[in-house]
């Protein structure tokens, strides 16, 4: 992705424009950080007014995480987010207003695909904005009683807060490391612990 300082001169070259700035970084060498196919576009299907979106999630990214720790499917996370609308800017949802981080487990489908791809790019503590397009969103239904349009575009202003790693991982690894140590230690089993 693009510095911090180079995402701040965008957007302010873009008049804050997070569509715009995203557009300014490539443009000028950055890095595409889409996870669907780049030059892809969107369209409301009932307007033109839809603004032209890239296909996919676009991050562009506030402030940098510990840049090792990044969550993994199964693991439990923590976010503060912000939602609004890419069209229009109006806010939908916010985490900030009810006082508590939003916590859901990765691969399981608790969130939309948006988030399930662009959250595990991720690392412990950054902000990012994710730019979701409407196929990884909620598509030509919709959401929250109309709060959400049909084919709409969504901007989240995320920061990753906290990650769980999943029992499965947790498991994975102490098996992994218990199978290491029998074999260097000749096949005999490790030293038991207190766990």
């Amino acid at each position: 992705g693009a510095s911090r300082e180079e995402c701040k001169a965008a957007l302010t070259k873009a008049d804050d424009d997070e569509g715009k700035a995203v557009e300014i970084i490539i443009a000028n060498g950055g890095i595409d950080l889409h996870v669907a196919a780049p030059d892809a576009t969107m369209e409301s299907a009932g307007s033109s007014l839809q603004p032209q979106v890239p296909s996919g999630v676009t991050i562009l990214r506030l402030e940098a995480g510990d840049g090792v720790t990044f969550p993994q499917r199964g693991d439990k996370v923590s976010l503060h987010y912000t939602g609004s609308l890419i069209s229009n800017g109006l806010e939908f949802d916010s985490s900030y207003g009810r006082g508590r981080e939003f916590i859901f487990t990765l691969g399981k489908n608790e969130v939309i695909a948006g988030w399930e791809q662009g959250v595990v790019k991720l690392s412990l503590g950054e902000k990012a904005v994710l730019m979701i397009s409407p196929d990884l969103a909620y598509g030509s239904a919709g959401a929250g009683d109309g709060k959400i349009p049909p084919n709409a575009a969504l901007k989240f202003e995320v920061w990753l807060k906290d990650i769980q790693r999943g029992t499965s991982n947790v498991a994975g690894q102490r098996e992994q490391y218990m199978s290491a140590a029998k074999m260097m230690l000749g096949g005999g089993a490790p030293p038991a612990t207190d766990e």
